[in-house]
């Protein structure tokens, strides 16, 4: 049908010619006559077949006419003269091949058609203007032959809407459409994005010379000696420690006595021909005769001179306040990147500090009620009182829950937090390793010049780039931590311990239960530093010091310290500090001064202690989880919880599973927290109760 009304149109052009246009006269010599006859002589169709109007799917019913020699298109008014249109008796490749044929001169036709309304646009007035049309001769071939009513909605509303926007010109509204509807789309996109993605807060900028307010030496408090104190009688306790040793033939002579806040020592003189080491033998002989309730502690020779010590518990012991000692040490010069702290004072008076640099790790280990945990806090409000957030860093674990909690949201913090859980312990661990490699390669790329984190604040930091902190971490409770992750633990440490002295990172770590299992030989070599309170027994003290001393301490900060540097421990008397006192400091560094937290490492703490999907808690009913994995993985932790146990022997005997498969549930209770580590030859030990099991799983059959 198109094939032959193309071919045909030009020839018979004057036979089958569509009514004139009642708007234009075809005779007429106007540039409206020439515009018509060229649109009539190249289209073949006239303004009266496009219809004024867009019909809908429904209104518009096609017939076409096989039978005359010239096929007609008919637009009926009603559904009445509704005829349909007959199969046409071509081969399908026929077809297509007429429908590409046609669609190709459709395309040049309109182009044409879109030429003729520009150029009747020029001349034409408003009161002339035909009434604009949506149907093209496009459209009309297509729903011929494919019936396509649907698509006509659609390009009419889009014609619409490009009439509404006041385009003429059919290619320029066509393009000017698709543009906009890009851009539509496109805006559509991006706000889905923006609702979707949740912008992420804004980095807080590192602080730089910020002004730190400290807080003042009025917040502690004074401990003033009892009035009433009895004095002691020194000059009788020389005369029996001299009658004591005659007995044991050994004529010493009493020289002098230093009384310091809890012990006084005497100082006696040792014949020529005596091995001072024979008078370590009579210590007990010295308590009985002396009756010393706290017993008595030899030290032979005193360091520094030729004199035997015989220290002696006083009868009434002096409170030593950290109010006393930080004002003794007011005066005291310390070298720029030092981190000064706090002891207490010594056998003479004096009050007694140290640098954390040089030790440059410490280990601290007393028996419960020693003042271990006084030595901790003294050591860091010491800190805090002296050096700002930008100067030091730390990171506080404490797996008991009630030491550090004071500490909570202090701006030193490296993370908002107090680490209480083992696996975020070493995740902090593993931090510090990779942050001392990441300055040692910075200090290396700043030049041979610079070294240690000291040369890199002096040399490098200025206005704009940030001085490099030092951190302190510091463990309440060595003890817990190795029960979970004994070596893993120990590997990290050793680790630190070995290369992050030049990076600025130290480590304190403190246990109430010095024995070899927890103060093992690797931990031992990289902490040279140590504070050893009193302890149970002679081979605590042995633990802590290498030898006898640390088990006759009277306790109550009473301790043995030694540095790097020392060649022997001195004994000095811990300060004091209360917990009302840290409350104050602790609250007047938090209202004065503006805390800012790490969230790099905040992000990568979450990200490595966030359990795995198949590792997460199973929120169970009365039956335990969901599929026969999680059943299985139930029922093995249910037989450790029962048997207060577990080995990868246990499972296999008991539920007849391969080395492999019973392996992987223990590794997976000992990840999630349930069960200890390995610790050699020794049975694991489960940390959770049945009262714990069933208010997380629900109650299982006692048979397993």
């Amino acid at each position: 049908f198109v094939k032959q009304r193309l071919s045909t149109q030009g020839d018979e052009q004057g036979e089958h010619s569509q009514p004139s246009s009642p708007i234009v006269n075809a005779n007429s010599d106007s540039a409206e006559a020439r515009a018509q006859i060229f649109g009539d002589r190249y289209l073949g169709i006239s303004e009266t077949e496009i219809t004024s109007e867009v019909q809908t799917p429904d209104e518009q019913v096609y017939s076409v006419n096989l039978n005359n020699s010239e096929p007609e298109v008919e637009y009926p008014s009603n559904r009445e003269e509704v005829q349909e249109i007959p199969f046409i008796d071509e081969s399908e490749e026929e077809q297509v091949e007429i429908i590409n044929e046609q669609e190709s001169k459709i395309e040049q036709t309109e182009t044409d058609y879109s030429a003729l309304e520009r150029a009747k646009s020029l001349f034409e007035n408003e009161e002339d203007k035909p009434a604009e049309t949506n149907v093209t001769a496009n459209r009309r071939l297509r729903n011929i032959f494919f019936g396509d009513d649907e698509k006509e909605n659609e390009e009419t509303a889009e014609a619409e809407s490009v009439q509404s926007l006041g385009f003429t010109s059919r290619v320029s509204a066509d393009d000017n459409l698709g543009i906009r509807r890009r851009m539509s789309l496109g805006e559509e996109k991006e706000q889905v994005q923006e609702e979707q993605v949740e912008p992420k807060p804004e980095k807080k900028p590192v602080p730089i010379n910020r002004e730190y307010f400290r807080p003042p030496f009025d917040l502690l408090e004074t401990y003033a000696q009892p009035l009433n104190a009895v004095q002691e009688n020194h000059q009788e306790r020389m005369e029996i420690i001299q009658r004591t040793l005659e007995d044991f033939h050994i004529n010493a002579v009493p020289q002098n006595f230093v009384q310091g806040p809890s012990i006084t020592r005497y100082e006696i003189m040792m014949p020529a021909g005596i091995s001072v080491k024979k008078v370590l033998s009579y210590d007990d002989d010295l308590k009985m005769r002396l009756s010393a309730k706290s017993g008595v502690r030899i030290e032979a020779p005193i360091p520094g001179k030729n004199l035997v010590g015989i220290e002696v518990a006083n009868s009434v012991k002096v409170t030593v306040g950290l109010k006393e000692v930080m004002e003794g040490l007011a005066d005291k010069k310390s070298k720029p990147g030092s981190l000064m702290f706090a002891l207490g004072k010594d056998i003479v008076g004096n009050a007694i500090s140290d640098d954390l640099t040089k030790g440059p790790h410490f280990l601290i280990a007393g028996a419960t009620g020693s003042g271990k945990s006084v030595a901790l806090h003294v050591m860091l409000v010491s800190l805090l009182m002296r050096y700002s957030p930008e100067e030091l860093k730390l990171v506080l674990v404490d797996p008991k829950c009630v030491e550090f909690r004071k500490y909570e949201h202090i701006p030193h913090l490296l993370v908002d937090e107090i680490i209480n859980e083992p696996k975020r312990a070493l995740t902090l661990l593993q931090w510090a390793y990779d942050e001392t490699n990441r300055r040692n390669e910075m200090f290396t790329a700043c030049g041979g010049h610079i070294s240690n984190i000291d040369d890199y604040n002096s040399m490098v930091a200025n206005d704009t780039v940030p001085k490099l902190a030092r951190i302190v971490f510091v463990i309440d409770e060595l003890a817990d931590l190795m029960e979970a992750c004994k070596k893993d633990l120990e590997e990290r440490i050793r680790k630190i311990a070995a290369k992050s002295r030049s990076a600025g990172i130290h480590l304190v770590l403190a246990t109430q239960r010095p024995s070899v299992d927890v103060i093992t030989g690797t931990i031992k070599a990289n902490l040279p530093s140590r504070i050893a309170l009193k302890v149970m027994n002679f081979a605590d003290s042995q633990t802590i010091l290498g030898g006898a001393g640390a088990e006759k301490l009277l306790g109550n900060g009473d301790m043995l310290y030694k540095n790097s540097s020392m060649g022997d421990y001195e004994r000095y008397q811990g300060a004091y500090i209360s917990g009302r006192e840290i409350a104050n400091i602790v609250e007047y560094i938090k209202s004065k001064n503006t805390a800012y937290f790490d969230e790099d490492v905040q992000e990568f703490l979450d990200k490595e202690t966030k359990p795995k999907p198949e590792e997460s808690p199973i929120e169970a009913g009365e039956n335990g989880g969901g599929d026969e994995f999680n059943e299985f993985f139930l029922k093995a932790l249910w037989l450790a919880v029962n048997t207060e146990t577990i080995s990868i022997s246990l499972l296999q005997r008991r539920f007849q599973i391969g080395y492999a498969r019973a392996g992987g549930l223990v590794d997976k209770m000992e990840r999630m927290g349930f069960i200890s580590g390995n610790e050699g030859g020794r049975a694991r030990r489960v940390l959770m109760s049945k009262e714990d099991f069933v208010s997380r799983f629900g109650p299982m059959d006692e048979a397993y």
